[in-house]
């Protein structure tokens, strides 16, 4: 069954060698930035979740201290 990989018994060529080190490394490096990158949107993202939370509990608050302040009229 041919799946268009090489066998990873067959010996590659000095330059095929090169050429699968350097994508390698190249790869390597995308995913450490992506990992990054992905941890940076995370970390805004939950900043913004949190400032969200934080102004839905002022308005709750508000809310309870107006329904409190008409009760009292």
């Amino acid at each position: 069954l041919f799946t268009g990989r090489r066998s990873k018994y067959e010996k590659l060529s000095h330059d095929e060698e090169e050429k699968r080190r350097m994508r390698r490394e190249r790869n390597r490096l995308a995913a450490t930035k992506c990992r990054e990158k992905r941890e940076t949107v995370l970390t805004i993202l939950q900043a913004q979740c949190d400032r969200e939370s934080n102004i839905y509990k002022n308005f709750l608050e508000e809310v309870r201290q107006l329904q409190e302040r008409k009760q009292h009229l």
